[in-house]
Protein backbone atom coordinates (compact mmCIF):
# COMPACT_ATOMS: atom_id res chain seq x y z
CA UNK A 1 0.00 0.00 0.00
CA UNK A 2 1.14 4.00 -0.78
CA UNK A 3 0.00 6.77 0.34
CA UNK A 4 0.09 10.24 -1.58
CA UNK A 5 -1.07 13.49 -0.53
CA UNK A 6 -1.37 16.99 -1.93
CA UNK A 7 -0.70 19.54 0.64
CA UNK A 8 -1.43 22.53 -1.68
CA UNK A 9 -4.81 20.89 -2.99
CA UNK A 10 -7.64 22.33 -1.51
CA UNK A 11 -9.58 21.06 0.39
CA UNK A 12 -7.27 18.85 1.74
CA UNK A 13 -7.50 15.48 0.87
CA UNK A 14 -5.67 12.11 1.82
CA UNK A 15 -6.20 9.38 -0.96
CA UNK A 16 -4.93 5.66 -0.95
CA UNK A 17 -4.15 4.07 -4.06
CA UNK A 18 -3.26 0.08 -3.98
CA UNK A 19 -1.23 -1.70 -7.08
CA UNK A 20 0.44 -4.50 -7.56
CA UNK A 21 4.22 -3.50 -8.22
CA UNK A 22 6.38 -5.95 -10.24
CA UNK A 23 10.34 -5.19 -11.25
CA UNK A 24 12.04 -7.55 -13.46
CA UNK A 25 11.15 -10.91 -15.33
CA UNK A 26 7.75 -10.54 -13.23
CA UNK A 27 7.21 -7.39 -15.06
CA UNK A 28 5.29 -9.26 -17.99
CA UNK A 29 3.16 -12.35 -17.76
CA UNK A 30 4.19 -13.67 -21.27
CA UNK A 31 1.77 -16.69 -21.06
CA UNK A 32 -0.84 -14.14 -21.05
CA UNK A 33 0.63 -12.30 -24.03
CA UNK A 34 0.56 -14.54 -26.76
CA UNK A 35 -1.94 -17.96 -27.04
CA UNK A 36 0.32 -20.58 -27.72
CA UNK A 37 -0.36 -21.61 -31.34
CA UNK A 38 0.67 -17.77 -31.69
CA UNK A 39 4.00 -18.23 -30.46
CA UNK A 40 3.88 -21.58 -32.20
CA UNK A 41 3.48 -19.63 -35.56
CA UNK A 42 6.36 -17.41 -34.65
CA UNK A 43 8.67 -20.02 -33.87
CA UNK A 44 8.20 -21.65 -37.44
CA UNK A 45 8.74 -18.20 -39.00
CA UNK A 46 11.50 -17.79 -37.59
CA UNK A 47 12.77 -20.92 -38.27
CA UNK A 48 12.19 -20.33 -41.65
CA UNK A 49 13.96 -16.95 -41.73
CA UNK A 50 17.31 -18.28 -39.52
CA UNK A 51 17.76 -20.68 -42.85
CA UNK A 52 16.84 -18.56 -45.63
CA UNK A 53 19.46 -16.18 -43.70
CA UNK A 54 21.83 -18.96 -43.70
CA UNK A 55 21.27 -20.15 -47.28
CA UNK A 56 22.03 -16.08 -48.58
CA UNK A 57 25.47 -16.48 -45.94
CA UNK A 58 26.35 -19.46 -47.87
CA UNK A 59 25.74 -18.05 -51.27
CA UNK A 60 27.95 -14.66 -50.20
CA UNK A 61 30.77 -17.01 -48.99
CA UNK A 62 30.56 -18.85 -52.66
CA UNK A 63 30.48 -15.35 -54.21
CA UNK A 64 33.60 -14.19 -52.60
CA UNK A 65 35.53 -17.60 -53.14
CA UNK A 66 35.20 -17.09 -56.84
Amino acid sequence: MACFSAPEHWPLITLTIDFDWRTGVQFKDWFNVAKKRHVDAMKVELEQLYHTINSIHEEMIYFRAR
